[in-house]
């Protein structure tokens, strides 16, 4: 199955929209909460369910790991997202959406959750031995947080990533008969 024009720019669009509104949303939360890690929360939401979503409309091969390849490298161009050098935000993305992407082909409402969670999970846990094993601000808190609290953030991360997975899953059961998504997915 090749790529046509219109499906890199859905990957293209739908990785701005992540990064747009996480961009935009992030300062605000931080403020409003104090707690830097907490814009991790909007991608939390954010990130599944798009991602999702763009795979769902384009049925492309790789069309969920293109898209938040598209968000990393979006990423670099903000100077510090989570505390940490973009250019490392990089791996936990690119490399949790392509092993999620199998499951993510199903095109199941099933497997858009399970692709959700699973997809989030291995993203913070990505991202949290990146900040512990680099030692960047914060991370000898992190060394410190109690076994039961990281199994707890690691399973918010999957319940929130399932929720992501379950929300794209069902607006695009609602576009899905839209004369643009059958053009996706007869090219």
């Amino acid at each position: 199955m090749k790529y046509t024009t219109i499906s890199l720019v859905i990957f293209a669009l739908f990785g701005a929209l992540i990064f747009s509104i996480e961009l935009t949303a992030c300062p605000i939360l931080t403020a409003l909460s104090g707690v830097p890690a907490s814009c991790g929360f909007v991608g939390f939401a954010v990130e599944p369910l798009l991602a999702i979503l763009a795979a769902l409309i384009t049925r492309k091969p790789f069309a969920f790991a293109i898209t938040l390849f598209i968000l990393s490298v979006l990423q670099l161009t903000n100077p510090i997202i989570l505390g940490i050098p973009n250019i490392l935000v990089l791996l936990p993305l690119t490399i949790s959406g392509l092993i999620v992407e199998p499951l993510v082909r199903k095109y199941t409402l099933k497997s858009a959750i399970l692709a959700g969670g699973i997809y989030l999970t291995i993203s913070a846990i990505f991202v949290s031995l990146i900040i512990t094993m680099m030692w960047f601000p914060g991370a000898e808190l992190i060394a410190k947080v109690p076994t039961e609290l990281v199994v707890a953030v690691f399973a918010v991360s999957f319940i929130m990533g399932a929720v992501g997975g379950l929300i794209g899953y069902k607006i695009y059961k609602k576009v899905e008969s839209k004369p643009f998504v059958k053009m996706m997915q007869s090219k």
